[in-house]
């Protein structure tokens, strides 16, 4: 799981203020849990610092450290098993499923549930990765993760071919301007293809002709419908830039 200086930025900030709220929840750091501090202070840094397989073994230390109802222990499982997905390991997934069913209530679930769902997305596992987005409510989301998941949502029904369902979820998306737009609308425009709507599909696959990633296929697509739509001027101007 590669990460973007500002969620290298969050990630680290988030766990070093759970651990910081630890200490002060339970009173001034002694002399003897000075080492532990460092411990945790060095498992973060590790992590920030994509050392996925020191941060794993860290993690899991100090969670074998801590008492089994402290939140110490949720904080340390969560990013243990963050590591392990980040290394790819074969048990990440339980792990992460795992946290979740221990520690429903703590306020890394809701992040957990999202990197599992993207993991599985991004390994093109797209029934577990629907069967996460699904349980995921979009009001607990910021607005731009709101409409990553609507995208994700339609995609991911999209492969599964049930292509109403992805209309409806990418239809969300299409007046959004941001990363998932284009290719909402490539989605959305293939969906009123494979419905047999083709001025539809044709509306929409123009508007992402000279988008980048869509410039070499869509054209295509464009040529196709203007004849299954009968725009036969229209396609003797078009066909020649093709070539």
């Amino acid at each position: 799981m590669q990460q973007t200086p500002l969620h290298a930025f969050r990630t680290l900030a988030l766990g070093l203020a759970l651990v910081a709220c630890l200490s002060e929840a339970s009173g001034q750091w002694s002399d003897a849990m000075a080492p532990d501090r460092m411990e945790w202070t060095r498992a973060m840094e590790a992590y920030n610092n994509n050392q996925f397989a020191l941060a794993l073994h860290a993690f899991d230390q100090l969670a074998d450290q801590q008492d089994p109802a402290s939140e110490a222990l949720a904080v340390a499982t969560y990013y243990a098993a963050m590591s392990s997905m980040s290394l790819f390991h074969k048990d990440a997934s339980y792990r992460i499923e795992l946290f979740i069913t221990r520690f429903p209530e703590s306020p890394l679930a809701l992040e957990a549930r999202w990197e599992l769902a993207n993991h599985q997305y991004k390994r093109r596992n797209y029934n577990k990765a629907l069967e996460q987005f699904l349980q995921i409510r979009p009001r607990e989301l910021s607005p731009e993760r709101r409409d990553e998941l609507r995208f994700k949502l339609g995609h991911c029904h999209f492969e599964r071919e049930q292509y109403e369902e992805a209309r409806i979820q990418l239809f969300d998306v299409l007046e959004l301007p941001g990363p998932f737009q284009a290719t909402a609308q490539y989605y959305f425009s293939h969906v009123a293809y494979i419905n047999n709507q083709p001025q539809v599909a044709l509306d929409g696959f123009q508007k992402i002709a000279n988008e980048l990633g869509f410039s070499e296929l869509v054209p295509l697509y464009i040529a196709q419908l203007l004849h299954a739509t009968g725009q036969y001027s229209e396609l003797k101007t078009y066909a020649p830039t093709l070539l």
